[in-house]
This record gives C-alpha cells, structure tokens and sequence, in this order.
C-alpha cells in the first residue's frame, strides 16, 4: 500500500488534476484493500453501494424539485430588496446631476 500511496502522490508532483484527483485516487485503492469478505461478496457491497448513491440522486432530486418555501420567501425578499437598493441609487445618482 505504501508504494501505491508513494506512486499516486508522486504523480501529484508531475500533474495538478492529479494532485487534486489523490485523495480520491487513495480512497479508490485503500477501500477495496482494506474492507472484509471475499471476492464473492464483492458484488452485494457494489449493489449497496450503488442503491445509497441512487437514493442520495433521488433525495437531491426532489429537493430540488419541492423547495423549501421559507428558502423562497427568503430568496424572494432578498431579491426585492436588492432591487430597492438599486432603484434608490439610481434616483440618488439623478438628482445630484
């Protein structure tokens, strides 16, 4: 593990997507290592793996779908008043002309 972790830091040095690719680069490497089981429960730990990154993409999904609606009446609210602040300086801006 010691020469992997060596070769895929190394490879940082050379190239910047590699540098910010390691910690993933390790984690993809030291995971499968370092877990338990044999080869043959291999398969039902990708299919759970798969099912929570299927039911985070759902969960995301429908929250952006159905927002919340304190977050849009403060999106709203923030808006108008932003656009208040603008009006008023523009007003501002004429009247010293």
């Amino acid at each position: 593990m010691a020469v992997v972790a060596f070769a895929v830091l190394f490879a940082g040095s050379v190239s910047s997507a590699m540098a910010s690719a390691s910690t993933s680069l390790l984690l993809a490497f030291v995971l499968p290592v370092t877990l338990p089981g044999t080869v043959a429960s291999l398969g039902p730990q990708l299919l759970g793996w798969g099912d929570r990154g299927r039911g985070r993409r759902r969960r995301r999904r429908r929250a952006l779908a159905c927002p919340d609606p304190r977050a849009v009446a403060r999106s709203q609210a923030t808006t108008a008043v932003a656009v208040n602040i603008a009006l008023t300086a523009r007003a501002e801006r004429r009247s010293w002309w």
